[in-house]
């Protein structure tokens, strides 16, 4: 347990210094999936409480065509390795499209409080 919570910390602190975009490489699939879920909630009650919801969407889709545009074709290391990573790649990558979703569905809803429905009905993550 304490394992996964230092790896989870380090993953979200990460993905904090480095705008998002964490190396998919230096840890597990689940970590990854958690500590996106964990500053997508962080990202979206903040675009909310400050009116930038599209603007939330826009850095969204920067994020996905950078995952997308990972080449997984690695020749020096061993097809496991690339294999593996395609996996965490895939799974960012779905994560991704639905929060896209998400945001979108907030925007039509005109979403402007956290407290809004459209927002309290989603599956939210927090690290405390």
């Amino acid at each position: 347990k304490e394992t996964l919570k230092k790896m989870l910390i380090d993953c979200v602190d990460a993905g904090k210094k480095s705008q998002g975009s964490i190396d998919p490489s230096l840890f597990p699939s689940q970590i990854l999936s958690l500590a996106e879920q964990i500053q997508f909630t962080e990202d979206v009650e903040s675009a909310i409480k400050d009116h930038t919801l599209q603007q939330l969407e826009s850095e969204l889709v920067a994020k996905l065509e950078h995952y997308t545009s990972i080449d997984t074709s690695i020749e020096d290391t061993g097809s496991t390795e690339s294999g593996i990573l395609e996996l965490k790649l895939k799974a960012l990558i779905l994560d991704i499209i639905h929060n896209i979703d998400v945001v979108k569905q907030l925007n039509q809803a005109g979403v402007h409080n956290v407290e809004d429905w459209a927002w309290k009905k989603q599956l939210r993550f927090y690290m405390k």
